[in-house]
């Protein structure tokens, strides 16, 4: 029996797994490649000093173990002594590797888009203003011991260490790439379970590291990444793919030829408005469409895959290893409430002296479903204030252009973490966001942010994102509609494939298919 069970071990282990990214990947240092396919092939081929796990823990990376001050301030990482860089010879990861990462993020001619996130590390904003890159607050004690200073505690520092940006470079590689670091196969650093074997328009290939040491073993042989390829979900039913995030009319043809579905609820859609326009800067309106959406009525006709919601962040978000809705109240200022709706409506119209609501366009996204769903909604208004705005669907591509360029009067649209932190959501809404063009300021609501970011503890910091959240609800800035299911498949026979939802960040390390 032992030698039956090992054998099938055996014939499970050392697969290559395939995954269809959409666009190709134009660069893969750590330290700045934003794109999401790029930080995900990074995670396969890179590993931080700490990992986190799918349930949002955190497990040891290159660090086997670290202490922290009894004032919080100050990390010391026990870094492992078995890691190594992929290459023909081995060498080591050491402590120096990620001190030489954190210069380069703080480099003041060119500092990492992920700068701001580690800016409570120790002298960081002078760094960054032209100090001595010797003065931040990252050093080596030796080969195998990194100390990190910070200037005050954030209970969400540990999760950061996790993160892609924070992954080690060896300065000898960077330095011989002669500034094409991360950008051609000879010049991608790996300390990861894999390295890249292949990389074009078309294709990357991962391949086994051989130098990598971990207290998990790695079971895939390795990755194929395809690149620009459409019809990726016919293409995993078709059995052309191991895994893929699949359409929700697709779930039960993947259900009936074996495969294994992962579901996460990680998008809100939501009305927005365009508080540039006099109209839609009335509050009182924006309030009395809220309190008139009859949630009920939607939830009688939506697909399984919608699920009716009156709050912003959706269920998959965390405040560190702590889920966003397990911790705020479910319950929200937009209930509905036919009555207080017309009388409130009714208010903002006269404080406009407005005799009816000038026309209006709804733009919605024309896939999915989403236009019939916005009809129910201007039912809901229609019937319960009289209301009516033409519901306009266009192609998600076009929503996007309306939005950036502010030619839209009423939006749907879809709100998710681009990682699995809330605030990456609700800083969309601050006045000096790039994403801000709801024409929405409220001091209040930035001095909540910038509370949260200065807790010390994850229980402080989650009140005030739960405040900052009902400050976006209760000025009807956004009403949320629904949270839609993402549902990733994963084919007959395979497992072990992690899944962080946020960015599609898709871990092989342990995958299996037999």
């Amino acid at each position: 029996l032992l030698v039956f069970l090992t054998a099938c071990a055996g014939e499970a282990t050392g697969k290559t797994f395939r995954y269809d990214i959409q666009s190709p990947v134009s660069n893969l240092d750590p330290q700045y490649a934003t794109d999401s396919a790029a930080r995900m092939v990074i995670a396969n081929i890179g590993e931080g000093l700490l990992v986190r796990d799918p349930d949002g823990t955190l497990s040891p990376g290159v660090a086997l173990s670290y202490t922290v001050s009894p004032d919080g301030l100050v990390y010391t990482f026990t870094l492992r002594e078995d890691a190594g860089w992929a290459g023909k010879d081995p060498v080591p990861v050491t402590a120096h590797d990620f001190v030489f990462a954190f210069h380069r993020m703080f480099n003041a001619a060119a500092p990492s888009p992920f700068a701001a996130d580690y800016i409570h590390i120790e002298n960081a904003r002078a760094v960054l203003d032209g100090a001595p890159l010797t003065g931040l607050g990252v050093r080596a004690e030796g080969d195998y011991t990194l100390v990190i200073t910070l200037t005050q505690k954030t209970p969400l520092f540990l999760e950061l260490l996790a993160s892609t940006a924070a992954m080690p470079c060896n300065r000898t590689a960077f330095e011989g790439a002669r500034g094409r670091y991360g950008l051609e196969k000879e010049f991608v650093g790996a300390n990861g379970p894999f390295y890249i074997e292949k990389w074009t328009d078309t294709q990357i290939t991962l391949a086994r590291n051989e130098h990598y040491v971990s207290g998990t073993p790695v079971l895939a042989g390795g990755v194929q990444f395809v690149i620009g390829r459409e019809k990726s979900a016919q293409r995993f039913l078709d059995g052309n793919t191991d895994i893929t995030a699949l359409p929700f009319e697709n779930v039960g043809e993947a259900e009936s030829i074996g495969s294994t579905i992962e579901t996460f609820e990680k998008i809100t859609w939501c009305i927005v408005f365009n508080q540039n326009i006099k109209t839609w800067g009335n509050p009182l309106l924006r309030q009395g469409l809220a309190y008139g959406l009859d949630y009920d009525y939607l939830a009688q006709r939506l697909t399984d895959n919608l699920t009716p919601t009156s709050v912003l962040v959706p269920p998959a978000a965390r405040v560190g290893d702590t889920v966003f809705r397990d911790a705020a109240d479910a319950s929200s200022p937009l209930t509905f409430d036919p009555q207080n709706a017309a009388r409130i409506f009714q208010m903002g119209l006269n404080a406009l002296e407005y005799d009816s609501l000038p026309p209006a366009t709804f733009y919605v996204p024309d896939t999915d479903g989403h236009a019939l769903n916005m009809g129910l909604v201007q039912q809901s208004w229609q019937k319960n204030l009289s209301v009516f705005v033409t519901v306009q669907a266009i192609s998600p591509g076009e929503i996007q252009s309306r939005f950036a360029s502010g030619d839209f009067h009423i939006m749907l649209m879809p709100f998710s973490p681009s990682d699995a932190n809330v605030e990456t959501l609700l800083s969309a809404f601050r006045e000096s966001s790039s994403q801000n063009n709801f024409g929405f300021y409220n001091p209040r609501f930035d001095d909540m942010l910038n509370e949260a970011a200065e807790q010390e503890k994850t229980a402080q910091m989650l009140k005030k994102y739960i405040q900052a959240e009902m400050i976006l609800l209760a000025d009807a800035v956004v009403i949320p509609v629904y949270n839609e299911t993402t549902y990733y498949a994963m084919g007959k026979g395979v497992s072990g494939i992690t899944v962080q939802p946020f960015g599609n960040m898709l871990r092989f390390k342990q995958a299996l298919k037999s």
